[in-house]
């Protein structure tokens, strides 16, 4: 019988939960543990329909012990919970690549540009092309 790590078993519950609360979206969930720790990645497919990052992030941050405070260069357990799986790190990734280019007409659009190209972009909006692509599509889809 194999035995299942604290981040495996916060993996497994954290997925469960994802799947009941967004059955349409499809998630990646895995663990790894290695020196000093263990973390739960999650990883899925941003849509305009599909759930916000925050939304995932409010479901998988009560599996995480607590925080990595750089200024003091120490782990804070300030989220240990003995009653559910936990790991050390959580961590959410969004896959927008997809999104960006569905979004990129309307953006240019919106902003009167003619190409999306950095130059245009940095003179009208003062910012990388793909920098405004991804304020405008946070603020769209009310990602902020």
């Amino acid at each position: 019988m194999k035995i299942k790590t604290e981040a495996a078993k916060a993996a497994r519950e954290i997925k469960s939960t994802l799947k009941k609360r967004f059955p349409e979206t499809k998630f990646r969930v895995n663990s790894e543990n290695f020196a000093g720790g263990n973390a739960v990645n999650i990883h899925y497919k941003g849509t305009r329909q599909g759930p916000k990052p925050k939304e995932v992030e409010a479901i998988a941050r009560k599996h995480q012990f607590g925080h990595f405070d750089g200024m003091t260069d120490s782990y804070n357990y300030s989220n240990w919970n003995d009653e559910i799986p936990q790991a050390k790190y959580v961590h959410v990734s969004v896959d927008t690549k997809e999104l960006r280019e569905e979004m990129k007409e309307e953006f240019m659009k919106r902003y009167g540009l003619k190409t999306f190209e950095d130059k245009e972009a940095r003179e009208r909006l003062g910012m990388w092309a793909d920098q405004a692509l991804y304020r405008f599509m946070q603020e769209s889809l009310g990602w902020e």
